[in-house]
């Protein structure tokens, strides 16, 4: 009986976990989207019509490197704030595999980029239009 005691603590610190560690993601990664994104548009501009495509395409090859590597950061910094908890019944935070994907950091990124978006929706929209 207690191996099944253990085994739903074990479990649902498991959950708390990977929640704890979305809501640290969701917070990090849009404060750091939102001020990445006006700094590129701060940058850049945003009179896509007078710049030609490929420097549109550079435009935005620089933001995604620049979002990779604030993915990076993000990531480790999320993992220096204690997980509150670490070591009952054996469990370890940084084992769980939820918690150290990069790929949930990547994507709160991304979905926070609006002028990046608003960007590769005109880049498409210019192509379309000079292939048909």
């Amino acid at each position: 009986m207690s191996d099944l005691k253990t085994e739903i603590i074990v479990r649902s610190i498991k959950i708390f976990a990977i929640s704890y560690f979305l809501v640290l993601a969701f917070i990090f990664s849009y404060l750091t989207a939102t001020y990445i994104d006006n700094f590129f548009d701060y940058i850049y501009g945003n009179n896509y019509d007078s710049k030609s495509i490929n420097i549109l395409y550079l435009e935005v090859l620089s933001q995604i490197i620049g979002l990779a590597i604030m993915s990076y950061f993000i990531r480790n910094i999320i993992h220096l704030i204690p997980f509150p908890f670490e070591g009952i019944h054996g469990f370890q935070y940084l084992r769980v595999k939820e918690v150290t994907t990069p790929s949930t950091v990547t994507l709160f990124l991304f979905i926070f980029q609006y002028k990046y978006q608003e960007k590769l929706s005109y880049i498409n929209k210019r192509t379309t239009n000079n292939f048909s």
